[in-house]
């Protein structure tokens, strides 16, 4: 839902997704285990306006907007944005935790390869040091350019 969400709204092109990766839940956050997965388009808007759709995203799909460790059925991170580098919340790009998070450069490093803004190496650079050695599994492969998820003719 998520997904559709995005590649329907009128401000993002060329989305691409990754696979789907499956990991425990961690840092004290509630629920079962997580499915993971990347986007990457282009989007015309700013950072915070982008921040806005992916928060309308988790709405609809009846998603709790804050988490705070909490069990959720949807998150939709902002981790980077070409060019930008933000410090000042709501926003942080990139997102604080992305290097050394195993579950979110996986999936990343499958649609967005070149340097992360703000951090200036590629996620798989990133993945080859990072911290994170938990059991990440993928789950799903990508799907094709242009399809959402399997049945999608596109």
């Amino acid at each position: 839902m998520a997904a559709g969400h995005l590649a329907a709204h009128p401000a993002v092109s060329r989305l691409r997704l990754s696979g789907i990766w499956e990991t425990e839940p961690r840092e004290s956050v509630g629920g079962g285990r997580f499915l993971n997965g990347a986007a990457a388009g282009g989007f015309s808007g700013t950072p915070l306006e982008l921040l806005a759709v992916c928060r309308e995203a988790e709405r609809l799909a009846g998603a709790p907007t804050e988490k705070h460790g909490a069990a959720r059925t949807l998150d939709v991170d902002l981790l980077c944005m070409e060019g930008v580098v933000r410090t000042a919340p709501p926003l942080v790009l990139p997102h604080p935790r992305l290097s050394s998070r195993r579950f979110v450069l996986l999936p990343l490093a499958e649609v967005w390869t070149g340097p992360v803004p703000g951090i200036g190496l590629t996620p798989a650079e990133l993945l080859r040091s990072c911290p994170d050695d938990g059991g990440v599994v993928r789950v799903a492969d990508p799907p094709p350019d242009g399809v959402l998820w399997p049945g999608d003719p596109g």
